[in-house]
């Protein structure tokens, strides 16, 4: 290492310090002299000492280094503990806390790669700044909220990795990883709809559910939006406004899967998809404008934020869907893809469209029936939806729903019958 970039390096320890200790600075800028923490200067030298310990390891050897952080360390623990016999604003850690992060960035500043020791800065800059933020998020906490949190970190985080991701049972068609992917998929949209509504509001909290849901699985988040208008009938049309763009969501990604894998299967779908897209978003719109004031969000009964098992009921649906489709397929006729495109679309319209779509790419002159299974996968999906809302949200969310998918389906067929013509 040159002079010069040694240079370099001190001096980004130094001023990554010298930002978190602005941060720390302005914290405490009401705060009377003698009762004040560590400031500016403080965390400069902070950074600067990290920097000096990296460049003792360098030239020194690691027990020079080691010596150099333990004196650090021990004079911001000396520091804390005298400043328990003086009035402070703040009796917590955070401060010390951030003194020797702030150790340990200098060390990095010198020894490792710059631009991640600058970016490990900012971000602490930004922890440090969300106090009052963070701080009121926790007064808003429920204990379910923090409950089904945990219960959807076990599922995801913990069990999912821990299945096998290959086939099983007849035509290895039960795939376990994929099945719980299914599970974690409708809790996790369960619970981000249930903060959309909460924090946004139910009428914007739809829009973006719908959006959202929409990317991720259209189907999925018909559940969670038909599970929350079972539970507070005011929010049914909020809902049905979420699954109707959540659908056009659907429509647009349809579109888009399938002109990337075969253009000219893309090209086909253009007008019946991107048509039903447009009516069902502008369906979700007035749906949104047209729903009555909810008011106050603390008369919302949201229910718990993720129903584990009505997830994992869907789950177990899409395992024996899985089944019939391969004995469907089986009994019937192999290259029955339609047929296929039926059962597969109670489910989601994505596997149909990319299996269709590779077909049609591999051997064109199946263009037209990939088309056909494509557009009857995506039809049986917006019907399965109506289903769904009618099964879990009752009548009130029924009726909404099915008004505009019987408009998006019309608007479907009618183009796709027109292009043929």
């Amino acid at each position: 290492m040159s002079d010069l970039e040694l240079l370099h390096r001190l001096g980004l320890a130094l001023l990554i310090g010298a930002v978190i200790g602005l941060e720390r600075g302005w914290q405490m800028r009401d705060v009377v002299p003698g009762a004040r923490q560590a400031g500016i200067r403080t965390f400069a030298l902070y950074g600067f000492l990290g920097g000096i310990a990296g460049w003792a390891s360098l030239y020194e050897g690691e027990i020079a280094a080691g010596v150099i952080l333990a004196a650090g360390a021990a004079l911001i623990i000396t520091g804390y503990i005298l400043g328990l016999k003086r009035p402070s604003p703040d009796a917590g850690m955070t401060t010390e806390a951030a003194g020797l992060v702030t150790l340990g960035l200098g060390l990095m500043a010198v020894r490792g790669d710059m631009i991640i020791a600058a970016s490990a800065g900012a971000v602490t800059v930004a922890v440090l700044n969300l106090k009052d933020a963070l701080h009121h998020f926790l007064k808003q906490l429920e204990a379910a909220e923090l409950q089904s949190f945990i219960m959807l970190m076990i599922v995801s985080v913990v069990m999912l990795p821990l299945l096998p991701d290959e086939g099983f049972g007849p035509g290895g068609v039960l795939n376990p990883y994929a099945l719980w992917w299914v599970v974690v998929l409708i809790s996790g949209t369960s619970f981000l709809s249930y903060g959309a509504i909460k924090f946004i509001g139910p009428s914007g909290g739809a829009l973006l559910m719908g959006a959202l849901g929409g990317i991720a699985s259209s189907t999925a988040l018909s559940v969670s939006a038909a599970k929350n208008a079972a539970q507070n009938a005011q929010i049914t049309r909020p809902m049905a406004a979420a699954i109707s763009l959540a659908s056009g969501v659907m429509f647009l990604r349809t579109w888009i899967i399938a002109s990337a894998i075969a253009p000219g299967v893309g090209e086909a779908l253009t007008w019946p998809l991107l048509l039903g897209a447009g009516a069902l978003s502008l369906g979700a719109l007035g749906l949104e404008r047209t729903a009555k004031p909810v008011g106050a969000q603390a008369d919302i009964a949201l229910g718990a934020p993720v129903d584990l098992w009505l997830a994992i009921k869907f789950g177990a649906a899409l395992a024996a869907f899985a089944l019939a489709a391969h004995y469907a397929t089986t009994l019937v006729r192999p290259d029955a893809i339609v047929l296929l495109a039926a059962i597969s679309g109670l489910v989601d319209a994505d596997a149909t469209t990319v299996t269709a779509s590779r077909q049609a790419a591999q051997n064109p002159a199946l263009a037209s029936l990939s088309v056909q299974a494509i557009l009857v996968a995506t039809g049986v999906n917006m019907l399965t939806k109506a289903g769904i809302s009618l099964a879990i949200g009752g009548k009130g969310l029924f009726y909404p729903v099915a008004l505009m998918t019987a408009i998006a389906l019309a608007i479907m067929v009618g183009a796709a019958l027109a292009l043929s013509v």
